[in-house]
C-alpha cells in the first residue's frame, strides 16, 4: 500500500537500529501511523532536522502491516521553532495525542485544531488558555464532551458555586469549597469565543489534569513530570 502526500505533523521519534528512526505520525486522511524513516541518523542534517515535531509535513508512505516506510517527506511553509516552555507545551500536547488517539482512525477536525494550535504557539504570549482550548475541543473530538451549562441534575451551572466533575457522572453541585468553581466550568465551556483569566485557566488545568488522568489509566504523561521538576528548580534559584 501506498499513501501519498499525506499532510502530517511528527508526534514522536526515537532511534531504531544504527541509522533510521521510528516515528508516530498523525495524518489527515488515516490519523495515527507508526512507520520507519530509514538511514536518517548521522546522514543530512537537514533532511534529519526537517522530521521533527511541530513541522507541517507532506509525506509519503509505503507497505504492508503494522509499521510502514516513510519514504519521502518535505516541510510545507516555514520550520516551526518551538523554545522553552512553549516547546514544553507542544510536547505536552503530542504527548497526550499519542496516549489517546487510536491508530489509523481518522479524526480531520481534530487535526485542523491541532495545526491551529501549533500556528499560535510560536505567536500568542499567552499559551495557558490556548492549551485549555485545545484540551476541551479533543475531549468533545474523542467523545467525552461535559454539560458545561448545568449540572447532572437539569439545574445551570451557577459562577459562585461549587462542583464536582468526572466523565461517567457529569458534573455535580456540592455545598463545600472542595471541587471547581462554577466560573471555571462556564469559561470552559466558553473558551472557543472567550479568553479567560490565567487564574481561571489554572483551575481549568487541575480539573482537565484530573480528567486526562482518568483516561490515561492513572499513568502520568511524561511532560507532566518535566513541567513539575522545572517549575521546582524555578522555584529554588
Amino acid at each position: 500500500m501506498r499513501l501519498s502526500q499525506q499532510i502530517t505533523f511528527l508526534l514522536h521519534r526515537r532511534a531504531y537500529g544504527e541509522r533510521s528512526l521510528l516515528v508516530e505520525l498523525w495524518t489527515r486522511e488515516h490519523g495515527r501511523l507508526p512507520a520507519i524513516a530509514r538511514q536518517v541518523r548521522g546522514g543530512s542534517s537537514e533532511r534529519s532536522a526537517s522530521l521533527a515535531p511541530f513541522n507541517r509535513l507532506q509525506a509519503e508512505l509505503s507497505g504492508r502491516g503494522d509499521v510502514m516506510t516513510l519514504t519521502r517527506w518535505e516541510v510545507e511553509g516555514a520550520p516551526m521553532m518551538l523554545r522553552g516552555s512553549v516547546a514544553l507545551a507542544g510536547m505536552y500536547v503530542n504527548e497526550l495525542l499519542a496516549r489517546l488517539l487510536a491508530r489509523g482512525d481518522p479524526n480531520p477536525e481534530l487535526f485542523d485544531h491541532y495545526a491551529m494550535l501549533i500556528s499560535s504557539l510560536s505567536a500568542e504570549p499567552r499559551t495557558d488558555w490556548l492549551l485549555r482550548r485545545f484540551e476541551k475541543q479533543l475531549l468533545d473530538q474523542l467523545g467525552y464532551g461535559l454539560n458545561l451549562e448545568q449540572s447532572a441534575d437539569g439545574r445551570p451551572i451557577e459562577a459562585a458555586g461549587r462542583y464536582l466533575v468526572d466523565l461517567d457522572r457529569g458534573v455535580r453541585e456540592i455545598g463545600t469549597e472542595q471541587g471547581y468553581s462554577g466560573a471555571a466550568l462556564l469559561a470552559l465551556g466558553a473558551i472557543e469565543s472567550e479568553q479567560p483569566s490565567s487564574a481561571i485557566c489554572n483551575e481549568q488545568r487541575k480539573l482537565l489534569r484530573a480528567i486526562f488522568l482518568d483516561l490515561l489509566a492513572g499513568r502520568p504523561l511524561s511532560t507532566w513530570q518535566w513541567s513539575q521538576a522545572l517549575s521546582q528548580a524555578s522555584a529554588e534559584r
